[in-house]
Order: structure tokens, then sequence, then C-alpha cells
């Protein structure tokens, strides 16, 4: 019903000068007015136009009024019906009142029901607009009562857990009630790379379809637009607007036809984005855009708080890791420090007790111990402070390395140790470009060419080469002739309390391959080693390629 403007009135009336009498006054009224000759007439206007108030006339032909009147009654949209009976006929008013109609008139001589009607159709027509009114508030009410218990809803889920995977769970789930969609999704930063935004969760048709591989580069989609701009989009027709990322349709098997899409603030900084889908009614509309505006607030918190509550649970695991570590390391250490230092207290003694009886060779060959074995020491302390260097909170900057040159420099470093056991190394035509840090990388060659060379076969033949695991990881090895390891769990060489022991010929603080494992970890990628006895052992690590870009770490 039309609110302002002309009120559009259908008169059903078979007598065509009264019909057109009502008409014309009417319309002097300021109101558009159909006729309609008979029911059928009537009926037919109905559906092909909207009317604000149908005039009726009870015994109108084919169909009948009180037909017509109960026809209308079963219609939520059907506008108010005031009847109007020539004769003073009380029972058919009082039957046309139950059935829906709002008002009646008796006729009565024509001059004063011309009078009369104006008034009547004002105050009908009045009374439906109050009507509406009320329904419209008694509507937005209960709206606002379905929309506040949906977001204490939402509040109390969001509150309830720090988990992030329950938070995105029970986000994705509960605004799509609330907004009334299809679906939606929570589009987060990259952690590793924050030029991409990724799929934290996605909720559509009543399923949970999260994927870690829906990911979308920062400059493209509607997410990635409203990430960048920070601004809210409704997008009532997505093929046909050019931000629209059709690719995502492709990896979900689903049809996008409208998004809402707002940012997720917090602190001033965007964090990501909330997306909905596919409005079920209609089209999104401002109170829409204030929902799901109401509900990034909600969200952004939560997300960073689970966010916080996620990096001290790491913190915890990390501390509790190295906590461990430490313990193990002090054990190590400790014994590793003792033998030499006991050697080298144990001669300095005896030269103190005994140097003026002994003879010179004796004395020559105690003071070389001495010098060895603090050598020995020196070099424990050496590995004790790369570690600390690795695992300390400093971040340093990777970048493309040339590992031809860094491989060159530890033969370089290890040339000794290459001629005195005689080894044989041989290198690739070429290395791929990596990304890393030089000096660190550098240190996993040398522990990894120094224990080749020391654990390999006699003589020593070690080869280095890489393969490429994936378009943006390299893994680099080094492969021995040495008698191969006999290890339920091969990862426990990289931590020093496993450490496998070697025969009395062997020598090794067992520190080395600690650092291995955390430089590389630090950087992002992975140790292992695969080896039968017998055969020989190959111990790797991954990087990424260089292609990946410079990051911190």
């Amino acid at each position: 019903m039309r609110v302002t403007g002309k009120a559009h009135i259908l008169y059903m009336e078979n007598h065509l000068t009264s019909a057109r009498l009502v008409q014309a006054k009417l319309q002097q009224e300021g109101y558009v007015v159909d006729v309609a000759l008979d029911g059928a007439e009537g009926l037919d206007k109905l559906e092909k136009q909207t009317y604000d108030l149908i005039l009726l006339d009870p015994h109108i032909p084919m169909q009948g009024g009180l037909n017509i009147l109960q026809s209308l009654a079963s219609q939520s949209s059907a506008p108010p019906v005031l009847l109007i009976e020539e004769e003073h006929d009380v029972q058919t008013a009082a039957l046309a009142l139950k059935l829906g109609a709002s008002d009646y008139l008796f006729q009565g001589r024509l001059e004063e029901h011309l009078q009369l009607l104006p008034a009547v159709v004002a105050r009908t027509l009045e009374k439906q607009r109050s009507h509406l009114k009320r329904e419209e508030t008694l509507q937005a009410l209960r709206q606002d009562n379905r929309d506040l218990a949906l977001l204490t809803r939402l509040a109390q889920l969001l509150t309830s857990t720090l988990d992030m995977d329950q938070v995105m769970s029970q986000l994705v789930r509960v605004i799509t009630e609330i907004v009334i969609t299809e679906g939606s999704s929570v589009w987060l930063w990259d952690e590793q790379n924050e030029n991409y935004l990724i799929c934290a969760s996605m909720f559509l048709d009543g399923k949970d379809i999260t994927s870690d591989k829906l990911r979308l580069p920062a400059d493209q989609g509607v997410v990635g637009w409203v990430a960048k701009h920070r601004q809210l989009v409704n997008v009532e027709d997505a093929a046909a607007d050019p931000r629209f990322a059709a690719a995502i349709d492709s990896k979900t098997g689903y049809t996008t036809k409208s998004i809402l899409a707002v940012p997720l603030i917090t602190h001033n900084r965007v964090i990501g984005v909330l997306e909905f889908v596919n409005k079920l009614q209609d089209h999104f509309t401002q109170r829409d855009c204030e929902m799901a505006e109401t509900v990034a607030a909600y969200a952004a918190n939560a997300i960073e708080n689970a966010g916080l509550m996620n990096s001290v649970r790491q913190q915890r695991d990390v501390l509790e890791a190295q906590n461990e570590a430490l313990d193990a390391f002090a054990h190590s250490v400790a014994h590793d420090l003792k033998n030499p230092l006991t050697l080298v207290v144990g001669f300095a003694d005896m030269l103190r007790e005994t140097f003026s009886g002994m003879p010179e060779d004796a004395v020559l060959q105690s003071l070389d111990t001495i010098v060895e074995y603090g050598i020995k020491m020196s070099s424990i302390v050496d590995a004790l402070l790369m570690l600390a260097s690795v695992g300390g909170g400093n971040l340093v900057e990777t970048e493309a390395v040339d590992m031809e040159q860094i491989t060159k420099e530890v033969l370089r470093r290890i040339e000794h140790m290459v001629n005195e056991y005689q080894a044989e190394v041989k290198l690739p035509d070429e290395w791929p470009s990596a990304q890393g840090y030089g000096p660190w990388l550098e240190e996993v060659w040398y522990n990894y060419l120094s224990n080749g060379i020391k654990y390999g076969g006699r003589p020593p033949r070690l080869e280095l080469g890489y393969d490429l695991v994936d378009s943006v990881t390299i893994r680099f090895w080094i492969k021995d002739n040495g008698p191969g390891i006999n290890l339920e769990d091969p990862m426990q060489l990289f931590t020093p309390q496993s450490r496998k022991k070697r025969d009395k010929t062997q020598s090794g603080h067992g520190l080395g391959l600690s650092i291995v494992h955390r430089i590389i970890d630090r950087l992002g990628g992975q140790v292992g080693v695969v080896s039968q006895p017998g055969q020989g052992s190959l111990f790797f690590f991954t990087l990424a390629t260089a292609s990946v870009g410079t990051n911190k770490v």
C-alpha cells in the first residue's frame, strides 16, 4: 500500500452509471479509480495491478462479492475491502466483516452516498496505513529482538573459547544465520606471506568446507579489494563485477551470485575480511550491511584474542622444548667438556709434578695433548656460541644465496681434514638459487661435511647434490660411504642427548647436527637422514627457492 502519492482504488460494481459517478467523484478527490463490472473482470485486474483499496458490491455477478471477499482473505498482501450495499442488509454486512471486510457502507440515496463516500474511503485508507505502520513496527521489533538474540549468542560463543579453529568454525555458522545467507567465509592474511589472503573458514549450504588450499593474492577478488581499501562492498551481481575471483567457485564447485564483504579491523589494522555470499531473500540491504559491520567488530576482536592465545601457546611450547633441549645440552656439554678438561688437567698436573725428570719427547707429547684437547674444548665453546646465536631473538633477513660459493668456502675451511683423511668430495656442476642466510648455511655444510669425513668410509667418499621437491622447495643433500646408521627414529641424531655412539677412532662433540637442525628450522626448512646399515647415509635439508622472496626470520 502507498504511504504517499495517489491511492489506487478498484471499484467492483455491475451498474455502469453508478460506477461512473463514484469513479468521477473519487477522482475529484485525488484518487485513481478503476472500474470492474463483474467479479471475473475484477479478479483479472487484481492479478495485473496493485490496489490500495477495493470497493465491492456484494451482489456483483460472476464470482459474487462475498466469494471474492473470501478469496481475498486468504491472501496476506490483499488490500482492504470496503463493502458497498445498496440495501440496508445488516446480515450481509456482518458476514462481510467476518470474512475480512474492513468496513461497510449502505448506499441509500445516490447524492448522499456520493457526499459520504470520500470520507469513508479516506478513513478506511488511513486505518489501513495505521495497521501497516503497526505491522512494520512490530516486524522491526521482532527483527531487532532476533538480531539481538543472535548477536548475544555469537558473543557467548566467541568468548567461550580462545581456540582459533573453534572460533572460526562457530563464527561462520552463526553469522550465516544472522545475515540470512547461503554461506560465509573468513579470510586472513597468510602468516608466511602477507601478499596473500587464506581462507581460514568457509561455511556453505549448511556444511563446513574449509580448505587450506584456498588462497588469493592480496590484489585479487572482492576480499582482496576490501582488505586493501578497508571498505565494505555490496555486490548484487558477482559475475558482472570485475573484482570477482571466479577461481574460488571453480575450486569449491559453488556458484556465487551476490556478495557482502566487510573488513576485519582491530587497533586500526586490517587483519582479514568477512564475506557473506548469496542473500536468501532478494538482495543485501542497508540493515544487512550494518549487521555485517557489527558482526565484523565482534569477529575481529575474537580472532585477535584467539591469535594471541595461539601465540602464547606456541611460545609456551617453544619454551618447554627449549628447556628440555637446555637440559639435554647441559648434560651433553658437561660430559663432552669433562673428558678433554680431565685430560688437560691431568697432563698439566703431571708436568708440574715430574717436569724436571721427564724426557724432552715426553714433555712435548704431553704439551701436544694439552693443546689438542684445549682446541677441542674451544671447538665445543664455538659450537655453543653458534647454537646460541641461531636460537636468539635477533631477526635476520633471508636472501638468494650462492650455494656454490658457500660450499667452496666450507671446503677451504676443512681442507686440512680432507687431506688428513684423503677424502674425495664430488660437487654438482651447478647449484640452484635458494632463499637463506649465508653465514648460517655455511655452518650447515661445515657440520655435514666434517661429519661425513669423520664418520664416513675409509677413505671417505662424499657426494653433494640437490633435488627439486616442488616448485618452491629444494632439497640439498650429502651422501657418504660410511657404515650407515640403524636407528628407529633417525631424527634422534639431531638431538644431542640421543646421538649415535661412534667407535674409539671417531671424535666429535655431537652438537653439530643440533646446530644444523636449529638453523634450518629457523629458515623454515626441514632436516633429515636416509640410511641403512652397510649402505652409507644421506643427510639433507630443505630450503625455499629464491623465487619466494626475502623474509625476516
